[in-house]
């Protein structure tokens, strides 16, 4: 999970940022969310799965261990800038049985944090030495996600990803939410796939109309219940104190591409109009994907490996580029899907640049996004078009319809 502000910055920090988005089978991928609990106090909550961790045989008993340990450390700029602060904690866990556990905590930081600092949050699995690093920028302002806190009816327990489960019942608290009635406008969006990057068109403006509105209140514990009600986005706000903080939720199971219904989805980009209709009307969807496939790949085990190769890549920008609308449906999930992971990434606040290929070599380009105003995230960022990438997106569409995965 990255989270990112809405501040802006000209600094730019060239570095190892491709790490942020990955798409091995194999992932050690905890979940970070800062909250802001008033005044310059904040709290770090992280949680972790069993099942990415090495359990490993205490030398004193027959029980197995993971060991974690975590971190925070204060940067004036994105990631790269001047170190501040940091602190610090152990985490062991014994392993109970072999179903997946969540390993949750909290880390207090102790430091204070303004507005644009990023903070850098590092977790290494002691006994496989397998690190991960995300960063968390720090965004002053009223409808910053630090904010807002959102926990599960059920059990109180912080949920930590930017997206929802369908049907789960919600509360959700924040020092900017104050009043006893919160206005709650529903949406669905179901938009336009963004065009190809050569595609010069005006992007359209965020002009959506709410499908529903409703008011919700506070109750005894002096949070808000918010249900989803089957849509994409609950937008609550307090008009009197300006609390702003929307709630995202696509279907359940997201990120993963499961049903035959959203494989054929995902394939758009690499579909003719005409295929894609014959896909999506098919009485037997699986038997058409499957055939779609293995036309363009020619075998069976070709096959397996464009489709892995595909589909990790959308999942992966589901992970990380959702916003408005599934993360494979933004600018940045176009280019990840069709092109790959960037070989490096240069970022500031508000920007980001991939890099592809060798400089001066042949199809070396890099692709330019910037931060977006969107109502309903922080985390929209436009690709910068150009008509000289017609060539290489036709070459790049064209390998996969050929069953070819470049690199």
């Amino acid at each position: 999970m990255t989270a990112i502000s809405c501040g802006v910055s000209k600094s730019v920090h060239t570095g190892d940022f491709k790490s942020l988005y990955r798409t091995d089978e194999v992932n050690f991928e905890p979940l970070f969310k800062l909250h802001h609990l008033g005044q310059n106090n904040y709290k770090l909550f992280f949680q972790f799965s069993s099942d990415e961790l090495l359990y490993m045989q205490d030398l004193d008993s027959d029980d197995r261990f993971a060991d974690l340990e975590v971190s925070a450390s204060l940067f004036t700029g994105y990631g790269l800038g001047s170190k501040l602060d940091s602190v610090k904690t152990s985490v062991r866990d014994k392993r109970i049985g072999t179903r997946k556990r969540f390993i949750a905590g909290t880390l207090n930081i102790p430091f204070k944090m303004r507005h644009q600092n990023t903070l850098q949050c590092t977790s290494l699995d002691v006994n496989r030495t397998k690190k991960n690093v995300q960063y968390l920028a720090i965004d002053s302002t009223i409808s910053a996600p630090e904010n807002y806190m959102v926990r599960r009816v059920i059990d109180g327990l912080p949920i930590l990803t930017e997206y929802l489960s369908v049907d789960t019942r919600l509360e959700l608290s924040s020092s900017y939410f104050r009043s006893n009635e919160l206005d709650v406008s529903y949406y669905n969006t179901k938009l336009d796939l963004p065009p190809p990057p050569f595609s010069l068109k005006r992007p359209k403006k965020f002009d959506l109309e709410p499908n529903e509105k409703a008011k919700v209140s506070k109750n005894n514990k002096g949070r808000y219940e918010v249900e989803m009600k089957g849509y994409d986005i609950a937008r609550v706000k307090d008009h009197v104190h300006g609390g702003d903080h929307s709630l995202l939720s696509f279907y359940n199971g997201f990120p993963k591409i499961s049903t035959y219904d959203q494989m054929i989805e995902a394939i758009r980009y690499i579909t003719t109009k005409e295929e894609y209709s014959k896909l999506i009307s098919s009485e037997d969807k699986k038997a058409a994907l499957d055939e779609f496939w293995l036309e363009r790949s020619g075998s069976t085990q070709r096959a397996k490996k464009i489709i892995r190769t595909y589909y990790s890549r959308a999942e992966a920008a589901n992970r990380y580029f959702s916003a408005h609308t599934e993360g494979w449906k933004t600018d940045r999930g176009l280019i990840f899907v069709i092109f790959g992971r960037p070989i490096s990434i240069s970022k500031s606040m508000d920007s980001e640049i991939w890099y592809y290929g060798e400089e001066g070599k042949f199809r070396s380009l890099n692709f330019r996004f910037v931060r977006t105003q969107n109502p309903f995230s922080s985390n929209d960022f436009r690709l910068m078009r150009r008509e000289d990438y017609k060539p290489v997106w036709y070459y790049f569409v064209d390998a996969w319809r050929g069953g070819r995965i470049l690199n």
